[in-house]
């Protein structure tokens, strides 16, 4: 890994600095990134494609875990499962089976019918090479299960390269009620999402139903559920502490001078109001206008760094160029307050690789930043850690 300076023409890079304040430029930042972490998935040049789906999903996401602990009922298996068909896929894990011998998790499709495709979104962030060899069986009343598949030492991702595991069963005859994923000896088992498809036809039988696993870990949470039209609930819980929330940004902002009328009277709708998920997104949509209306964020710009989860799972080894996935670029993001952002890649001629702690200079004109470029072989090699090794 090498570090890289380069200049930065045609950008107003004074937009992300005040006037020779480098303390508040850390505190201006670090606000800006706090309210910019649903972007994930950028193309250059171009507006943030599906951004307001980008952020509900988000939304969706942190109902799930910032207030899952909120709720006083224990979280059964059936919570924790439901989050591998609940038709999100964001690189980390829709469900998380505690440390135990045999691991599994399952599916029911509410009838005997007959399966042709599965498809499975692997956890990105980390571990996902403990599926490299998960099974899928088969049950026609949930007792008696036969084996129809299992993989042999394949490594897949999902999210993160669109490229989940696609394991077709027409040729195997593949039928039942109940769907399994399995692992064999004592291991965790956690995927993003599971997808289950009929011989013709591309609709996602697995989507929404009942689902369960063996266990449950400290990393499972309560999944919202939908509702009688399909669509997700929000537990009322979640709705009154992001009201409370809400509630509190917006006094806090009024000290400063804010205007926050507008946001105290959708808040005061919401709470007399159905509490659905149209409320829920509106109410967070209100308070993201609210955190962009901070004095601090005087700017509509902001540097970044993007790059794919490493293939090693801690954090002391997450910089090493050989446990890199490539996928990265350093970039930015303008009209941040806008309901239209735009990206723009700084590093798009540059080959692929990886991209971390970017730095803009007081002058704003030049951007440090450490720089990899990818090799897809260099995980493979051994004694990979000793540099000379190396070619």
């Amino acid at each position: 890994m090498r570090y890289c300076i380069f200049k930065t023409p045609g950008l107003d890079w004074k937009a992300f600095l005040p006037s020779n304040d480098p303390i508040n430029t850390t505190m201006r930042l670090l606000i800006t990134a706090a309210v910019l972490v649903v972007i994930q998935t950028l193309s250059q040049a171009e507006e943030v494609a599906g951004f307001a789906e980008m952020l509900q999903r988000d939304w969706l996401h942190q109902a799930e875990l910032r207030y899952a602990t909120v709720s006083e009922t224990r979280v059964a298996p059936e919570d924790d499962a439901a989050g591998a068909v609940d038709g999100i896929t964001n690189e980390q894990w829709g469900f998380h089976t505690g440390l135990e011998p045999n691991p599994y998790w399952q599916v029911d499709l509410g009838e005997v019918t007959d399966i042709g495709r599965v498809v499975l979104y692997n956890r990105c962030d980390a571990c996902g090479e403990r599926n490299k060899y998960i099974i899928l069986s088969v049950s026609d009343d949930g007792t008696t299960w036969t084996k129809v598949w299992q993989n042999t030492g394949t490594m897949f991702y999902g999210a993160t390269d669109s490229k989940p595991l696609s394991v077709d069963l027409t040729e195997k005859s593949a039928r039942g009620q109940y769907l399994r994923l399995s692992l064999e000896g004592t291991n965790y088992l956690h995927l993003d999402e599971v997808q289950v498809y009929k011989p013709v036809g591309d609709e996602n039988i697995a989507l929404h139903k009942n689902a369960t696993q063996s266990s449950t870990s400290q990393w499972s949470i309560k999944h919202t559920k939908p509702g009688v039209d399909g669509k997700k609930t929000i537990p009322d819980f979640v709705f009154q502490k992001v009201l409370e929330s809400g509630r509190k940004l917006a006094d806090a902002l009024h000290n400063d001078g804010v205007d926050i009328a507008q946001a105290v009277a959708v808040f005061d709708a919401i709470e007399k109001g159905p509490q659905d998920i149209a409320a829920y997104f509106k109410l967070r949509q209100t308070i993201r206008h609210l955190a962009l209306s901070n004095p601090l964020i005087d700017f509509d710009s902001v540097l970044f760094a993007k790059h794919a989860p490493a293939a090693f799972p801690h954090m002391s080894d997450q910089y090493y160029c050989f446990w890199q996935r490539g996928g990265g670029a350093i970039g930015v993001v303008e009209n941040i307050k806008s309901e239209h952002p735009r990206f723009r890649n700084l590093t798009a001629n540059w080959k692929n690789g990886t991209y971390f702690r970017p730095e803009l200079s007081y002058d704003g004109k030049k951007v440090l930043f450490a720089y990899s470029e990818y090799d897809p072989g260099l995980a493979e090699l051994p004694n990979k850690t000793d540099k000379s090794k190396i070619a």
